[in-house]
């Protein structure tokens, strides 16, 4: 209840100065808003910025949204043709009023478009991930709910909020946002459904959303997943288990692959040539009882030291920077293991 408390006194704060960020481009005829996402953007980003792009153009309807990743995974790809949504995947050189990044907080998970936030007269995050130490530096104000399962959640609170009634297509993308960020609710919460139900009476057929994750897994992905575990190095602290893989692709889906298969911790990392270098990870819920432990902190700092950024969730975060992959999963592993050794030592 008192987490419930202290989100709506963010969202109202947060919704004093979005309404003054409209009011600002509200004389221009020609206002141009950008909401971007992650790269390899997933359906709670996406179905974030759907959702955004409909409450901006309903709350001033003389502005012009268009939606930015450089790139987007394969559900998201379904959301996106099932809702009929341009997405623009290339750099942009034309200046923004206001841009929104979504289910992101730092420049590293752009990508392509980070050029954006140089663009942009202001830069806006809304997010669900842990605060990243880079997220003051690159926005004019934030609203960062990390309690929150998902940052479609978010968007469907400042439709309530803001009093705009939201369409049944808007409402599909929040609930596939909501569906994929929770695992199919392995990690939502009470509110989560109640929103959920409440986005159905707009009219979404939840059996359609639900549909965008059941599609047969591409063969690529089932090859990297499947290499993922026949590489694995296991190292076990005590009761836990700290697995460690590596692939060239699909490293987050190898990820959550090993967690299925028994990992406590699972980082892959994927040498992607040219010297750069990606690792994802994931770790089972067990693991926030570790005093310490976020999984999106040890990536920030991998990020800082390898030339990079990295971030992300307690339980799932990851990394992009330059180096020897096994310097980088030495550090990443070293610190983990670290901080097992410590909690577990003061238990």
């Amino acid at each position: 209840m008192v987490n419930c408390l202290k989100n709506l006194e963010k969202i109202k704060a947060f919704l004093d100065k979005f309404r003054n960020s409209l009011e600002k481009i509200k004389s221009s005829s020609k206002a141009f808003i950008g909401v971007s996402c992650h790269q390899n953007a997933d359906p709670d980003a996406l179905g974030s910025a759907i959702a955004l792009k409909e409450l901006l153009e309903n709350l001033n309807p003389q502005v012009s949204v268009e939606i930015f990743a450089d790139s987007i995974n394969n559900p998201a790809s379904y959301l996106k043709d099932y809702t009929d949504t341009k997405v623009t995947t290339e750099p942009l050189e034309k200046n923004l009023d206001l841009l929104f990044i979504v289910d992101a907080n730092n420049l590293v998970q752009l990508g392509s478009m980070s050029p954006l936030v140089e663009l942009a007269e202001e830069t806006v995050i809304i997010d669900h991930h842990e605060p990243h130490s880079q997220t003051p530096k690159i926005t004019d104000y934030f609203i960062i709910l990390e309690e929150l399962s998902s940052t479609s959640e978010i968007i469907y609170q400042l439709f309530k909020m803001l009093g705009v009634k939201i369409s049944p297509k808007s409402a599909f993308a929040l609930i596939a946002g909501i569906i994929f960020d929770t695992r199919r609710f392995s990690f939502a919460s009470s509110n989560t459904f109640s929103i959920v139900s409440d986005l159905i009476l707009s009219g979404v057929n939840y059996d359609d959303a639900l549909s965008l994750f059941v599609s047969e897994m591409d063969i690529s992905e089932k090859i990297a997943r499947l290499k993922a575990s026949q590489r694995t190095k296991i190292k076990r602290i005590n009761d836990l288990l700290l697995v460690t893989s590596e692939v060239s692709t699909y490293e987050a889906s190898a990820a959550r692959a090993l967690i299925d298969l028994g990992a406590d911790v699972a980082i892959i990392i994927a040498d992607k040539g040219k010297n750069e270098v990606r690792a994802s990870s994931r770790a089972n819920p067990k693991m926030k009882k570790i005093q310490g432990f976020s999984l999106g902190k040890i990536m920030e700092k991998a990020g800082e030291k390898f030339q990079g950024g990295g971030g992300g969730h307690i339980l799932a975060a990851g990394f992009k920077g330059k180096g020897d992959p096994k310097e980088i999963m030495k550090e990443i592993t070293e610190k983990i293991e670290k901080i097992i050794k410590n909690s577990q030592k003061n238990a």
